[in-house]
């Protein structure tokens, strides 16, 4: 996984949404925080973006709640298990937000598995 970091514009390329929708859905704690890289400059880690992305992707081709779930977890299993670190809560409320969408119900067994092993 390539840890590179991106302004704004760029962001907002892989998210194409209104800015003011994309910083509500940061503050909501559906996508991830941005980064202080220095005194003057914010940025965001660009395969958070996509992961993001990813999870929308999902949600609109899974046929039902439990193959979304079932993409979820696996999804945060083998990002686990490539980079060592769980999934941050941002993802988890992504996932949970978008279940809503569809009207699917929450696995929040899951996202508290994960937040114990964050403690940890």
């Amino acid at each position: 996984m390539t840890r590179r970091l991106v302004r704004l514009k760029d962001a907002l390329e892989i998210r194409p949404e209104a800015r003011s929708t994309f910083f509500r859905e940061i503050q909501e704690g559906r996508l991830p925080p941005p980064i202080k890289a220095s005194a003057r400059v914010t940025a965001f880690l660009e395969d958070e973006l996509f992961l993001s992305v990813d999870l929308d992707v999902a949600g609109a081709r899974q046929p039902d709640g439990a193959h979304f779930w079932q993409w979820v977890r696996a999804r945060a299993q083998a990002d686990e298990s490539s980079t060592g670190e769980p999934p941050a809560a941002w993802y988890w409320a992504r996932a949970r937000a978008i279940a809503e969408l569809h009207g699917w119900g929450c696995e929040e067994h899951t996202s508290a598995h994960y937040a114990q092993k964050a403690a940890i």
